[in-house]
């Protein structure tokens, strides 16, 4: 019902062009209009102002998907059909509005390390990034600690709880935690790829260790970082450094996305 009733709009508009294309538009009954754009970004945002365009012979169309608004100038019921289809695609939970799914694999590369510890697989891709790392002077010995999965949503939050292993073998039972929280902010497409951007991506590690007081008692260090950006799938990306979280050096976060089609 709700694409019937947005074919009805998008028809009514082509109409009103036929009629208008004999004769030029009178711009002296122009006039302006912001129309908010609340739920979509992204794509969703780009595929609005898309459709937007069947208006293109009698107004004139404006958007910017950063401040999610269409500016559009052109007759008043022209500007009238206009907000009925973007309010007919800008709800929550309309299939306009529902983001594409993202499947994220987060990796945590240790820096240093003695003899005896637990390393992780090195992946050729991984191998990359390690080398870009020495060859920066980042990080000497390169090792994998884990590699952790999150499904995410455009234009949600999501978060996930979860333990890391232990370093070595004889180590104490408790282990490492791991907090993460990601806001997904859209997913853009552009010449050179597709990138999702996040408005917060939140990292915290908690790190077990024994003070020398209360041998007995585990307690917790508590280190992370918190950033913002924008990544391009199937790219690996260095997220950032933790720092503190180890003695013999930091961690790095590294990020990679593929889309859901």
């Amino acid at each position: 019902m709700k694409i019937m009733r947005l074919a009805i709009l998008l028809a009514a508009g082509a109409m009103g062009y036929a009629a208008q294309e004999k004769t030029a538009p009178n711009e002296a009954n122009f006039e302006s209009a912001v129309i908010p754009v609340k739920s979509l970004t992204g794509d969703s945002f780009k595929r609005l102002v898309s459709m937007l365009e069947v208006f293109r012979n009698s107004a004139r169309v404006s958007a910017d998907d950063r401040l999610r608004i269409v500016v559009v100038y052109g007759p008043g019921p022209t500007i009238a059909q206009m907000r009925k289809v973007v309010a007919e695609l800008d709800k929550p939970g309309s299939e306009a509005s529902v983001g594409r799914n993202i499947e994220l694999e987060m990796t945590f590369l240790r820096c240093g390390g003695g003899e005896g510890q637990v390393r992780g697989p090195m992946t050729p891709a991984m191998e990359a990034v390690a080398k870009q790392l020495r060859a920066a002077s980042l990080c000497k010995d390169v090792q994998v600690w884990d590699t952790m999965p999150m499904q995410l949503q455009e234009g949600k939050q999501a978060s996930a709880d979860t333990t890391l292993p232990v370093i070595t073998p004889n180590e104490q039972a408790a282990r490492p935690m791991v907090q993460t929280v990601v806001q997904v902010e859209s997913v853009i497409s552009k010449p050179s790829g597709r990138f999702v951007r996040f408005d917060k991506f939140n990292v915290q590690l908690r790190i077990p260790y024994t003070a020398k007081n209360f041998p007995s008692s585990v307690q917790y260090f508590s280190t992370g970082l918190v950033t913002s950006g924008e990544f391009k799938e199937g790219q690996k990306t260095v997220l950032g450094k933790i720092s503190g979280s180890e003695p013999d050096g930091p961690v790095f976060v590294v990020v990679s996305f593929k889309l859901s089609e």
